[in-house]
């Protein structure tokens, strides 16, 4: 039963977190490339005092429903068309977070570092 609601309360959490930005916070950096590709790179980090580096955390192109995992290093990386977009970072455990739309075009790329806030557990007897 306890397997049940904790299994229940992470599908909410993921579900329900993926329309917050409050919580987590998240940098960017745009720069141009020599190729006409548009791309996103970043690393995913855990709110704490030393910044620890997330592996395995959902980011989700909400424009064109494009979903990564970032590596073992808290890494990930996006190829995208020209256009405008909004980026979401989600981990089980972690309030997700979202960036404000943004415009690119061939040639760009952008560093979207995130830094998600763990959720509290909550154990139901």
């Amino acid at each position: 039963m306890k397997k049940q609601i904790f299994s229940l309360s992470m599908v909410l959490i993921i579900l329900f977190g993926c329309t917050l930005n409050r919580y987590g916070r998240y940098t960017k950096k745009k720069f141009k490339t020599k190729n006409d590709k548009v791309i996103v790179i970043g690393t995913i980090y855990r709110r704490n005092k030393s910044k620890e580096i997330l592996p395995g955390a959902g980011i989700k192109s909400a424009d064109t429903g494009q979903l990564i995992l970032s590596d073992r290093d808290g890494k990930y990386r996006i190829e995208l068309q020209e256009g405008e977009y909004r980026i979401h970072a989600t981990a089980v455990g972690f309030e997700s977070t979202s960036t404000k739309p943004f415009k690119l075009v061939n040639g760009d790329s952008i560093v979207v570092d995130f830094i998600l806030k763990e959720v509290p557990s909550v154990f139901v007897d």
